[in-house]
C-alpha cells in the first residue's frame, strides 16, 4: 500500500514537471516567432505561432499576430479571419484596434454575411462593455423607480386635496424609453455571445449539401469570409449566409469562434 502511494506521487510529480516543461517550450516557441517577425522573418514567425495555436488554438495573442503577419503579406482574408478570432477571445487585445484599422484602410472585408446587422449592430453591440452597459441600465431603472414613487405621491396628495391629478411627466417617459433601449441592447449581447461564427482559411473549402464527400458539391467559400454556424457535427460545420442559404464544410478549413467581429 505504502509503495502503491509512493508510486503515485512520482507520477504526478513527473507529470507535473512535463506539463511544465511542455509549456516552457511552447512559450520558447511563442517568442520565437516574434523574434522572427521583429527581424523581418515573416514566414519562419508564421511557422512559429501555427505550431503553437496547433497546442494553444484559443490564445488571442497569437492569432493577432498571425492577423498583422498576413496584413504585411497583403493575405486579407487570412488576416481578417484571424483578426476576428483574436477579436472574440479578447476584444481588450493592445493593437487589435489598429489593425482593424489597417484591414478596414486597405481592403474591403469578405463576408459571407451582410445587412446592417452584421455591418453595424453586431460589431458596435459586441464592443460595448457589459458592466457598462449593466451600470447604465440600473441607473436608468434607479431613477425612474424614484421619480414614479414621486409622481404618484403627487397624485396621491392631489386626489386627497381635491385638486385635479398631475399627468405623467416627460422625464419619466424618456426614462422609459431609455431603460428600454438598455434591456434591449444587453439581451442583445446575450444573444450574440451565444451564437457561433467561423471564418474560411482556405481556399480549399468546399461547400456540400449534406456532411459528407459524398454528397453534392454546391461550391468553393472565399478565403476570410464569415458565416454564422448553425450546427456541427464533426469533422463537418453546417454554415449559413445572410439569405439563410446553407451548407457543410469540413470543419479544418475554418476559424470558429464565439458572436463577435
Amino acid at each position: 500500500m505504502k509503495n502503491s502511494f509512493l508510486n503515485l506521487i512520482v507520477l504526478a510529480c513527473l507529470s507535473l514537471s512535463a506539463h511544465v516543461v511542455h509549456s516552457d517550450s511552447l512559450e520558447d516557441l511563442f517568442y520565437a516567432g516574434t523574434a522572427s517577425y521583429s527581424q523581418g522573418e515573416l514566414e519562419e514567425a508564421l511557422s512559429s505561432f501555427l505550431k503553437y495555436l496547433e497546442e494553444r488554438p484559443n490564445d488571442a495573442r497569437a492569432h493577432l499576430n498571425l492577423a498583422t503577419i498576413y496584413a504585411k503579406q497583403k493575405k486579407w482574408g487570412l488576416s481578417w479571419a484571424h483578426y476576428r478570432m483574436a477579436n472574440a477571445l479578447n476584444p481588450a487585445s493592445e493593437g487589435l484596434s489598429d489593425l482593424k484599422t489597417r484591414l478596414e484602410a486597405d481592403s474591403a472585408s469578405p463576408r459571407g454575411l451582410s445587412g446592417p446587422y452584421h455591418i453595424w449592430i453586431r460589431p458596435n453591440i459586441v464592443s460595448l462593455s457589459t458592466p457598462l452597459a449593466l451600470g447604465i441600465l440600473l441607473l436608468g431603472l434607479t431613477s425612474l423607480l424614484h421619480l414614479l414613487i414621486r409622481f404618484l405621491k403627487k397624485r396621491k396628495w392631489a386626489r386627497e386635496a381635491g385638486e385635479p391629478l398631475p399627468t405623467l411627466p416627460w422625464t419619466v417617459l424618456t426614462l422609459v424609453f431609455f431603460s428600454l433601449i438598455c434591456a434591449t441592447i444587453l439581451m442583445l449581447k446575450v444573444h450574440i455571445g451565444r451564437e457561433t461564427y467561423a471564418s474560411v482559411l482556405s481556399e480549399q473549402a468546399k461547400v456540400f449539401n449534406a456532411p459528407s464527400e459524398e454528397g453534392f458539391e454546391i461550391g468553393n467559400l472565399e478565403v476570410g469570409a464569415e458565416y454564422k454556424v448553425l450546427r456541427t457535427q464533426e469533422p463537418w460545420v453546417q454554415l449559413t449566409n445572410e439569405s439563410g442559404t446553407s451548407g457543410w464544410v469540413q470543419s479544418q478549413f475554418l476559424l470558429i469562434y464565439p458572436g463577435a467581429l
